[in-house]
Protein backbone atom coordinates (compact mmCIF):
# COMPACT_ATOMS: atom_id res chain seq x y z
CA UNK A 1 0.00 0.00 0.00
CA UNK A 2 1.16 3.55 -0.69
CA UNK A 3 2.48 5.52 2.56
CA UNK A 4 1.48 9.46 2.85
CA UNK A 5 4.81 11.18 4.06
CA UNK A 6 3.73 12.57 7.22
CA UNK A 7 5.56 15.60 8.92
CA UNK A 8 5.68 17.72 6.04
CA UNK A 9 4.61 21.53 6.38
CA UNK A 10 2.89 22.30 3.26
CA UNK A 11 1.40 25.55 3.93
CA UNK A 12 4.68 26.83 5.95
CA UNK A 13 2.29 28.90 8.35
CA UNK A 14 3.70 32.00 9.98
CA UNK A 15 2.47 31.92 13.31
CA UNK A 16 4.53 35.34 14.57
CA UNK A 17 3.43 37.01 11.30
CA UNK A 18 -0.46 36.05 12.12
CA UNK A 19 -0.07 37.34 15.55
CA UNK A 20 1.57 40.52 14.63
CA UNK A 21 -1.31 40.78 12.35
CA UNK A 22 -3.61 40.43 14.55
CA UNK A 23 -2.36 42.85 17.00
CA UNK A 24 -2.50 45.71 14.65
CA UNK A 25 -5.84 45.44 13.49
CA UNK A 26 -7.58 45.05 17.03
CA UNK A 27 -5.56 47.35 18.60
CA UNK A 28 -8.60 49.45 19.90
CA UNK A 29 -9.74 46.24 21.65
CA UNK A 30 -6.44 45.34 23.59
CA UNK A 31 -6.56 49.17 24.76
CA UNK A 32 -10.26 48.38 26.28
CA UNK A 33 -9.06 45.57 27.58
CA UNK A 34 -6.69 46.86 29.43
CA UNK A 35 -8.45 50.34 30.08
CA UNK A 36 -11.19 48.05 31.49
CA UNK A 37 -8.98 45.70 33.97
CA UNK A 38 -7.08 48.85 35.42
CA UNK A 39 -10.52 50.27 35.78
CA UNK A 40 -11.80 46.98 37.54
CA UNK A 41 -9.26 47.26 40.07
CA UNK A 42 -11.37 50.31 41.42
CA UNK A 43 -14.22 48.38 42.41
CA UNK A 44 -14.29 47.26 46.02
CA UNK A 45 -14.28 43.47 46.74
CA UNK A 46 -17.16 43.76 48.63
CA UNK A 47 -20.85 45.87 47.41
CA UNK A 48 -22.18 47.18 50.09
CA UNK A 49 -23.80 50.53 48.97
CA UNK A 50 -26.31 50.58 46.09
CA UNK A 51 -24.33 53.24 44.21
CA UNK A 52 -21.22 50.21 44.28
CA UNK A 53 -23.84 47.82 42.77
CA UNK A 54 -24.42 49.76 40.52
CA UNK A 55 -21.15 51.11 39.28
CA UNK A 56 -20.55 47.55 39.79
CA UNK A 57 -23.85 46.66 36.71
CA UNK A 58 -22.54 49.87 34.47
CA UNK A 59 -18.98 48.31 34.63
CA UNK A 60 -20.41 44.76 34.12
CA UNK A 61 -22.25 46.28 30.19
CA UNK A 62 -18.91 47.23 29.80
CA UNK A 63 -17.43 44.37 30.10
CA UNK A 64 -20.21 42.51 28.03
CA UNK A 65 -19.97 45.01 25.44
CA UNK A 66 -16.35 44.43 24.64
CA UNK A 67 -16.62 40.82 25.21
CA UNK A 68 -19.24 41.32 21.95
CA UNK A 69 -16.66 42.87 20.12
CA UNK A 70 -14.10 40.54 20.41
CA UNK A 71 -16.42 37.43 19.59
CA UNK A 72 -17.36 39.46 15.92
CA UNK A 73 -13.75 40.04 15.24
CA UNK A 74 -13.00 37.11 16.49
CA UNK A 75 -15.16 35.45 13.76
CA UNK A 76 -14.48 37.80 11.34
CA UNK A 77 -10.62 37.11 11.76
CA UNK A 78 -10.72 33.52 11.44
CA UNK A 79 -13.09 33.54 8.83
CA UNK A 80 -10.13 32.54 6.39
CA UNK A 81 -8.53 29.67 8.74
CA UNK A 82 -12.45 28.44 9.02
CA UNK A 83 -13.00 28.68 5.38
CA UNK A 84 -8.91 26.77 5.20
CA UNK A 85 -10.08 24.22 7.07
CA UNK A 86 -13.41 23.74 5.72
CA UNK A 87 -11.21 22.62 2.33
CA UNK A 88 -8.85 20.54 4.25
CA UNK A 89 -11.88 18.66 5.65
CA UNK A 90 -13.89 18.28 2.53
CA UNK A 91 -10.91 17.68 0.50
CA UNK A 92 -9.99 14.54 2.51
CA UNK A 93 -13.48 13.14 2.67
CA UNK A 94 -14.18 12.89 -0.74
CA UNK A 95 -10.96 10.58 0.38
CA UNK A 96 -12.26 8.78 3.34
CA UNK A 97 -15.46 8.77 2.89
CA UNK A 98 -15.67 6.37 -0.03
CA UNK A 99 -12.87 3.92 1.99
CA UNK A 100 -15.35 4.17 5.10
CA UNK A 101 -18.23 3.53 2.92
CA UNK A 102 -16.48 0.78 1.73
CA UNK A 103 -15.14 -0.41 5.19
CA UNK A 104 -18.90 -0.53 6.26
CA UNK A 105 -20.20 -2.85 2.96
CA UNK A 106 -17.13 -5.40 3.74
CA UNK A 107 -17.63 -5.78 7.51
CA UNK A 108 -21.19 -6.33 6.55
CA UNK A 109 -20.84 -8.94 4.54
CA UNK A 110 -17.95 -10.80 7.15
CA UNK A 111 -20.97 -10.64 9.65
CA UNK A 112 -22.93 -12.35 7.87
CA UNK A 113 -20.73 -14.48 6.47
CA UNK A 114 -20.03 -15.60 10.46
CA UNK A 115 -23.48 -15.78 11.13
CA UNK A 116 -23.86 -18.06 8.82
CA UNK A 117 -21.41 -20.44 9.72
CA UNK A 118 -22.52 -20.30 13.18
CA UNK A 119 -25.66 -21.15 12.18
CA UNK A 120 -24.23 -23.84 10.21
CA UNK A 121 -22.63 -25.26 13.39
CA UNK A 122 -25.39 -24.77 15.39
CA UNK A 123 -27.26 -27.21 12.40
CA UNK A 124 -24.66 -29.45 12.28
CA UNK A 125 -24.34 -30.01 16.31
CA UNK A 126 -28.39 -30.77 15.90
CA UNK A 127 -27.92 -33.44 13.44
CA UNK A 128 -24.79 -34.86 14.96
CA UNK A 129 -26.92 -35.05 18.66
CA UNK A 130 -29.62 -36.86 16.31
CA UNK A 131 -27.36 -39.01 15.06
CA UNK A 132 -25.58 -40.32 17.98
CA UNK A 133 -29.28 -40.76 19.87
CA UNK A 134 -30.25 -42.93 16.93
CA UNK A 135 -26.81 -45.27 16.87
CA UNK A 136 -27.31 -45.14 20.63
CA UNK A 137 -31.12 -46.78 20.05
CA UNK A 138 -29.55 -49.16 17.38
CA UNK A 139 -31.67 -47.44 15.06
CA UNK A 140 -30.82 -47.37 11.42
CA UNK A 141 -29.23 -43.74 10.17
CA UNK A 142 -29.54 -42.56 6.94
CA UNK A 143 -26.46 -40.62 6.20
CA UNK A 144 -25.91 -36.88 6.37
CA UNK A 145 -24.52 -34.78 2.87
CA UNK A 146 -21.37 -34.61 4.12
CA UNK A 147 -19.73 -31.62 3.76
CA UNK A 148 -15.95 -31.37 2.99
CA UNK A 149 -13.47 -31.79 5.02
CA UNK A 150 -9.40 -31.90 4.41
CA UNK A 151 -9.03 -35.79 6.19
CA UNK A 152 -12.40 -37.59 6.81
CA UNK A 153 -13.18 -37.95 10.28
CA UNK A 154 -15.73 -40.80 11.60
CA UNK A 155 -17.61 -39.32 14.29
CA UNK A 156 -20.60 -41.38 14.28
CA UNK A 157 -20.82 -45.01 13.60
CA UNK A 158 -23.97 -47.26 12.92
CA UNK A 159 -24.68 -51.10 14.20
CA UNK A 160 -22.75 -52.49 11.52
CA UNK A 161 -19.76 -49.67 11.86
CA UNK A 162 -20.59 -47.91 9.07
CA UNK A 163 -19.58 -44.09 9.47
CA UNK A 164 -22.71 -42.23 9.72
CA UNK A 165 -20.96 -38.61 9.56
CA UNK A 166 -17.69 -38.91 8.29
CA UNK A 167 -16.40 -34.98 7.82
CA UNK A 168 -16.38 -31.77 9.33
CA UNK A 169 -16.25 -28.77 7.14
CA UNK A 170 -13.57 -26.90 8.30
CA UNK A 171 -14.50 -23.05 9.67
CA UNK A 172 -12.82 -19.93 8.96
CA UNK A 173 -13.44 -18.84 12.67
CA UNK A 174 -14.75 -15.17 12.24
CA UNK A 175 -14.91 -13.57 15.68
CA UNK A 176 -18.04 -12.04 16.55
CA UNK A 177 -18.55 -8.92 19.02
CA UNK A 178 -21.60 -7.16 20.36
CA UNK A 179 -22.19 -4.05 20.04
CA UNK A 180 -25.03 -1.74 20.61
CA UNK A 181 -27.32 -1.05 18.00
CA UNK A 182 -29.91 1.32 19.80
CA UNK A 183 -31.96 2.13 23.09
CA UNK A 184 -35.04 2.74 24.31
CA UNK A 185 -35.17 5.56 26.55
CA UNK A 186 -38.44 4.69 28.38
CA UNK A 187 -37.53 1.24 29.24
CA UNK A 188 -33.49 1.17 29.42
CA UNK A 189 -32.39 1.30 33.44
CA UNK A 190 -30.86 4.24 33.68
CA UNK A 191 -29.57 3.00 37.22
CA UNK A 192 -27.33 0.64 35.54
CA UNK A 193 -25.66 2.94 33.90
CA UNK A 194 -24.70 4.85 36.67
CA UNK A 195 -21.36 3.77 36.90
CA UNK A 196 -20.76 4.56 32.93
CA UNK A 197 -22.32 8.68 32.75
CA UNK A 198 -19.58 10.51 33.04
CA UNK A 199 -19.53 14.11 35.05
CA UNK A 200 -20.00 16.34 32.02
CA UNK A 201 -23.56 13.86 31.21
CA UNK A 202 -25.12 14.03 34.36
CA UNK A 203 -24.01 17.74 34.67
CA UNK A 204 -25.73 18.67 31.47
CA UNK A 205 -28.75 16.64 32.20
CA UNK A 206 -29.43 18.14 35.93
CA UNK A 207 -29.02 21.69 34.38
CA UNK A 208 -31.69 19.94 31.59
CA UNK A 209 -33.67 19.12 34.69
CA UNK A 210 -32.97 22.57 36.78
CA UNK A 211 -34.53 24.48 33.60
CA UNK A 212 -37.88 22.11 33.49
CA UNK A 213 -38.44 21.82 37.49
CA UNK A 214 -36.43 24.54 39.13
CA UNK A 215 -34.15 24.70 41.66
CA UNK A 216 -34.17 22.15 45.13
CA UNK A 217 -35.53 19.41 43.44
CA UNK A 218 -33.28 16.79 42.20
CA UNK A 219 -31.81 14.87 45.63
CA UNK A 220 -28.18 14.68 45.57
CA UNK A 221 -27.59 17.43 43.33
CA UNK A 222 -26.46 21.14 45.23
CA UNK A 223 -27.62 24.76 43.88
CA UNK A 224 -26.79 27.93 44.36
CA UNK A 225 -27.83 31.48 43.18
CA UNK A 226 -25.61 33.84 40.69
CA UNK A 227 -26.25 37.49 40.17
CA UNK A 228 -27.52 38.11 36.59
CA UNK A 229 -25.75 41.27 35.01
Amino acid sequence: MPKTPRGRNLFAIDQASIESTLAEANGALITGRDRLLRAFRAIPESLDTIEDIEKSQAFAQDLDDLLTEAKKARLSDGKPFTEAGKTVKEFFARIEGPLKATMDELHHRVTQAALRQRRKAAEEAARLAAAEAAARRGAEVLPLRPPPSPEPVAIVRGQGGASVITKVEPSANIPLVWVVDGFDRDAIDLEALRAYLTDAAILAACKKHLEAHGPNTLPGVSYDQVAEV
